[in-house]
């Protein structure tokens, strides 16, 4: 149990899906990750009137909680590829969503875990009431101090 991170780039827009996703499980390996696999989504949904369609694959990596310094290396790495988006990221050990993208709140999370996940998210900034490691993990994300 430890860190599950969902990652997903839009394969329309890269000609290069197979060796992109390679890049990432051999960066992913190397950071020394337990698990990680691929699925792709083919959605359709209306967006004020307007017919979008994502085509994204999302790649699943699961890091153990002893290994979290390489997680961070992981991080950094797909920041710096400008074509992945985290869309979430998730501890198993507190079972609680450390950060989750604005497309996985509009369009994962039912109404009920949207606003308790919002909820805490603005108590904790109100306390200051963050984890060591959560707020490690949200500033290598934003790249600011929480």
């Amino acid at each position: 149990m430890g860190y599950n991170i969902e990652l997903s780039f839009n394969f329309f827009k890269h000609i290069n899906v197979i060796q992109i996703i390679e890049e990432l499980k051999s960066s992913a390996f190397d950071c020394f990750c337990e698990t990680i696999y691929e699925d792709f989504e083919y959605e359709l949904f209306d967006l004020n009137g307007l017919n979008n369609t994502r085509n994204h694959c999302v790649i699943y990596v699961n890091f153990s909680k002893d290994n979290f310094n390489n997680m961070l290396k992981f991080l950094n790495k797909v920041k710096l590829a400008k074509y992945f988006y985290i869309e979430l990221i998730f501890d198993e050990v507190m079972n609680e969503i450390i950060y989750c993208s604005q497309y996985y709140k509009s369009h994962k999370m039912n109404k009920n875990s949207k606003k308790d996940y919002l909820q805490k998210v603005k108590e904790k900034k109100i306390a200051n009431d963050f984890e060591v490691n959560e707020r490690i993990i949200l500033q290598k994300i934003f790249n600011i101090c929480v």
